[in-house]
């Protein structure tokens, strides 16, 4: 087991400078070294993290044990290197050596470096390392191909490379799967192997016109489709590999967005979204309408972010982000949170208004079963006219947060949404999150940290919110429907 860490005086200085005000489920964290111009860190196991920095153009290798300052892996007379993949204390990256970049392994200092180069390959990249296991490809006699170590020395190469294909490429692996994508004709297809060139398998989806898999974790494959030019996220469920798009919604024009999974654990996919063209780093939990927005919790002025990596360990999840200032190149961000449980509902009541169709069962998981409702008569215009009371019994008595995560939608524009969670010490609600409607399933939060216990009962330890929904623009269509997806409640994890 890995030692564990204290670098608590550290976070409190530099979350300091870059928590985001109202977010505090969230605390940004600048990894960004002193003296770089970019800087990019794209792989976690637990709190350790590796990546790379310009200058110079080929980049610097770096490695971050813990939230602290980045060690530096960069050889001696290499005229480059980057660090992809990270496991309990073995990186491993690409290093520029006499002209060639070669496959690299560093044990935490760049004197522990070795070339994992395969004897017959003029190249090679290292990308992953999970559960000892390299993966990554090699260039053997003119074609790039597919492969994987299974311990860090060059003669512990697999060749993966299936025939007939130009290029393949292995991004990652679970130590039992491999996946990637092969080239043929320009066309990309997304790919798995298991540990054998004969066991490649070509898992492209019908009907769509590229697929790369770029991820693996929890029995998911993680990356992305495209249609005509543009990308969708996607993932493949194992052992069956049947797909489901997770693409957000959004009313913009076919092919003005794009949003890819890059990265996957603990069943959060993270990756990005881009509507014209700015990325935003983004997360989901496994469906379209569970997508969230992580941008919010940068530093004021981000406008351009991709989720690169996530990790967690006992306490904590950790998402790597690349953000970009207007003034900036990309610099290297940690988004650190609480680990949660999630507590499902175990009732909900409509009123004002009531449930038309769907039930308790219906908001438990993001499944597309619907609970919906509709309007009903109220005494006051200051009054939502459909409010959702949900319950739910908290394993802790005084948790130090408490989130309640809505997935849902309207059927007509312009409907605010709040979000309040009832204090029982003074018997009256309190809001904690506020959002308007799209015109397909979006996620939502209602947060609140710090002292919580009065958001539970003290002697039945119920937690109650109250989800109210007013239009706040002439609608056209009455009465308008809600449909709830999801509505569950989430509390930081019991030790």
């Amino acid at each position: 087991m890995r030692r564990l860490r204290n670098r608590l005086s550290y976070v409190a200085a530099v979350s300091a400078a870059f928590a985001c005000s109202g977010s505090a489920q969230w605390t940004s964290i600048s990894l960004h070294p002193p003296g770089a111009t970019r800087s990019y860190a794209l792989n976690g196991d637990g709190d350790q993290f590796v990546g790379f920095m310009w200058p110079p153009i080929d980049g610097r290798a770096l490695y971050w044990d813990g939230i602290g300052p980045s060690i530096d892996l960069t050889p001696a007379g290499a005229l480059g290197a980057q660090a992809w993949g990270v496991e309990d204390g073995m990186q491993v990256g690409v290093a520029e050596i006499q002209g060639e970049w070669a496959a690299a392994v560093w044990f935490g200092t760049a004197e522990s470096f070795i070339s994992i180069n395969p004897t017959t390959a003029t190249r090679s990249t290292a990308n992953k390392v999970r559960n000892g296991v390299i993966v990554g490809g090699a260039t053997i006699a003119g074609v790039s191909g597919a492969g994987l170590w299974t311990n860090p020395s060059h003669e512990a190469y697999v060749d993966l490379a299936p025939p007939g294909f130009t290029n393949s490429v292995v991004s990652d692996t679970d130590g039992q799967y491999q996946v990637g994508f092969t080239v043929a004709n320009s066309d990309f297809n997304a790919a798995v192997w298991q540990g054998t060139k004969e066991s490649y398998l070509n898992i492209h989806p019908a009907g769509r016109h590229e697929s790369r898999a770029v991820c693996i974790a929890d029995n998911m494959v993680g990356g992305y489709t495209t249609f005509n030019t543009a990308r969708d996220a996607t993932l493949w469920f194992l052992p069956g590999y049947t797909t489901r798009n997770i693409h957000p919604y959004n009313t913009e024009p076919f092919g003005y967005s794009s949003s890819e999974v890059w990265a996957m654990a603990d069943g959060i996919q993270v990756g990005y979204y881009a509507d014209h063209g700015d990325p935003e780093a983004s997360m989901w939990e496994g469906t379209s309408g569970s997508w969230f927005s992580l941008e919010r919790f940068l530093p004021a002025g981000s406008n351009y972010s991709r989720a690169r990596g996530i990790s967690v360990d006992a306490e904590n999840m950790y998402v790597l982000v690349e953000s970009q200032l207007p003034v900036t190149g990309p610099q290297a961000y940690v988004l650190v949170a609480k680990r949660t449980t999630t507590v499902l509902p175990s009732s909900a009541v409509a009123g004002p208004g009531a449930i038309i169709s769907g039930g308790l069962n219906e908001i438990k998981f993001s499944d597309d079963s619907i609970l919906r409702g509709r309007p009903g008569p109220v005494f006051s215009t200051t009054m939502a006219p459909f409010q959702l009371t949900v319950e739910a019994e908290c394993p802790l008595a005084n948790p130090e947060s408490i989130e309640f995560v809505l997935e849902s939608h309207a059927s007509a524009a312009g409907m605010n949404i709040e979000i309040a969670f009832y204090n029982w010490q003074s018997n009256s609600y309190e809001v904690a999150g506020t959002g308007a409607s799209f015109g397909g399933d979006r996620t939502m939060n209602g947060y609140k940290g710090g002292y919580v216990g009065r958001y539970v009962h003290p002697t039945t330890r119920k937690m109650r919110a109250k989800v109210s929904y007013k239009a706040v623009a002439p609608v056209f269509a009455f009465p308008w429907v809600v449909s709830v997806d999801r509505a569950v409640f989430k509390v930081p994890r019991v030790k």
